[in-house]
């Protein structure tokens, strides 16, 4: 169990170990709707995605390059 917060481009993550009480949730929508981010600090972070997310854009040039390859081989 855990959440997600996307801002900027850059996802975290935080593990929840023991369940929220519903008090507890309503107050960090309320928090978060009102632009208000001292909730965040009641939480450990990790970056889970990036900006730049490096290992998807070799992901890609690869399957790019392999289309082309095999398109290239087909055509002759």
């Amino acid at each position: 169990m855990g959440l997600l917060l996307e801002v900027d481009g850059i996802t975290r993550a935080a593990d929840i170990s023991t369940p929220l009480s519903q008090e507890k949730i309503i107050q960090i929508f309320q928090a978060c709707a009102q632009g208000d981010s001292l909730w965040e600090k009641e939480f450990e972070w990790d970056i889970i995605v990036g900006k730049t997310p490096v290992g998807r854009i070799i992901i890609l040039v690869m399957i790019l390059l392999a289309v082309l390859f095999f398109g290239r081989n087909c055509a002759k």
